[in-house]
């Protein structure tokens, strides 16, 4: 009775904080999450993290404690909150939507300079996603067709997932090019850009910001490729390279200048 209670006192807590985040009323969201969090915490030696009901209330706040969070700009505590998440979600029996947390996550560490791990996060949630709708590596991306599953009882479901999946190429392409990887981003953003395209629509904001990335990340590829054949003609003709070229100039200025002084300029008394 009292574990029933208290999740009904978490879910109500959950859905107000939920309104008051998308009204952009974050005193009166903060202070419902705080009542929240408290309501799914279990008593001692009671056997609350066992049941299902408890997992899933649980999340859920942590869920939104974390969109509070982003909310405030404090990516590094909502990045905490979904690693509660997810160590929720590995112990629990079914996830609904196992690729959420993966793609949230992905976004906080990129905005945490962290292209590593935002990489990371990405391929897991594309793992999942690939899995779920039964993607035939075999066919274009585009050409895949709904099959229903336990993770994809409908087509409304099935569009949702693939414009999933379109973010989660999307984030793996961000990750990508702060890794300098260009020509690897660029094949990441046409799979994003494809999938926005036929699921959210030319016009739609989000395509947008794919097709913006794809030329990004070509107009980024080119000019390494094009650094490249430079640097190799210079070898081929014995000239040293650009920054050979640097190192030299730099050298030559310091030892023309007076010890301790800058270059070029003349010491004051």
């Amino acid at each position: 009775l009292t574990w029933k209670i208290s999740k009904q006192l978490a879910d109500y807590s959950n859905i107000l904080a939920t309104k008051c985040l998308k009204k952009q009323q974050i005193e009166k969201a903060t202070g419902l999450l705080k009542k929240a969090r408290k309501y799914t915490d279990p008593l001692p030696d009671s056997d609350w993290m066992f049941k299902k009901e408890w997992q899933d209330c649980r999340m859920t706040t942590f869920r939104n404690i974390s969109w509070l969070y982003q909310k405030k700009e404090n990516y590094k505590k909502a990045l905490d909150c979904l690693k509660i998440v997810l160590k929720l979600e590995k112990s629990s029996q079914y996830v609904e939507n196992p690729e959420s947390t993966h793609l949230n996550m992905a976004i906080l560490y990129s905005k945490l300079d962290d292209p590593d791990a935002a990489y990371e996060h990405s391929c897991q949630a594309l793992s999942s996603l690939e899995t779920q709708l039964n993607i035939d590596s075999t066919i274009s991306l585009i050409d895949t067709v709904f099959r229903k599953t336990k993770h994809v009882p409908s087509k409304d479901v099935f569009t949702k997932k693939m414009v999933s999946l379109a973010l989660g190429y999307h984030n793996k392409g961000r990750a990508l090019l702060k890794l300098e990887k260009a020509g690897e981003a660029m094949h990441a953003f046409k799979r994003a850009s494809g999938l926005g395209e036929k699921y959210l629509g030319i016009k739609d904001r989000l395509t947008k910001v794919f097709h913006d990335d794809l030329k990004e990340s070509s107009t980024m590829l080119r000019q390494k490729r094009e650094k490249q054949v430079i640097k190799k003609s210079r070898e081929l003709q014995g000239l040293p390279t650009e920054k050979k070229s640097r190192r030299r100039r730099n050298h030559a200025e310091s030892s023309s200048s007076p010890s301790g002084s800058p270059p070029n300029k003349r010491l004051t008394r």
